[in-house]
């Protein structure tokens, strides 16, 4: 997480407890761990200097959402695709959920 203070110093912290609205948090160079409350929706420090804490995950992307295009097989891909699931060979008995696994067929409880 980052913190930023009034006069505009961040810094990078890592969480080191969380407590209902309180976190303390660990800072590099610093030998004490920084508690910090969250007050109708403002972090403040223990003396009650007001700070922005933005936490890593809020600084993902999204995921970058696929072309139609690039979802879409050809026709021929297609054809071959459906003519596989057609001429599949038919289960045996000796065919079990795990026999690709070289394990006998279920047997019931």
């Amino acid at each position: 997480m980052f913190i930023t203070f009034l006069d505009g110093q961040s810094i990078e912290a890592h969480t080191y407890q969380s407590k209902g609205s309180t976190i303390r948090v660990a800072v590099r160079g610093r030998e004490e761990l920084l508690d910090l409350t969250c007050i109708r929706g403002q972090w403040v420090t223990e003396n009650c200097e007001p700070v922005t804490i933005e936490f890593a995950w809020a600084q993902l992307k999204p995921a970058a959402v696929p072309k139609l295009e690039d979802c879409v097989c050809s026709p021929a891909l297609a054809h071959e695709l459906i003519e596989a699931l057609h001429t599949a060979p038919e289960a045996t008995a000796g065919d079990g959920p795990l026999a690709a696994f070289g394990a006998a067929a279920v047997v019931p409880m």
